[in-house]
C-alpha cells in the first residue's frame, strides 16, 4: 500500500497516515494516533484486522470499517 493510496482507503476514518512498519503484516499508524493492522492470519485463509484508538467503542468501530473496507477491495481484484 503506497501512503496515497492508503489514505484513499482509510482516510476518511483516519486522517493522514504518518508512517508504516511491516512487522507482522501491515501497521498503518495514522498523525491522529490511530492504528490499523491488517495481517494473515497464522493458521486459516483469512485476514485479520486490529485497530488501535482512544477508547473501546472507536476501536470497535475503526475495525469493523477497516475490515469492510479491504474486503471491497480484495473483491475488485
Amino acid at each position: 500500500f503506497p501512503s496515497h493510496d492508503t489514505e484513499e482507503l482509510f482516510g476518511d476514518l483516519c486522517g493522514k497516515v504518518s508512517r508504516f512498519e511491516e512487522i507482522d503484516g501491515l501497521r498503518i499508524i495514522f498523525e491522529n494516533g490511530e492504528v490499523i493492522h491488517i495481517r494473515p492470519s497464522g493458521n486459516a485463509p483469512e485476514l485479520r484486522v486490529y485497530t488501535k484508538a482512544g477508547s473501546d467503542e472507536r476501536a470497535k468501530e475503526l475495525c469493523e470499517k477497516s475490515l469492510s473496507k479491504v474486503e471491497s477491495k480484495i473483491s475488485l481484484l
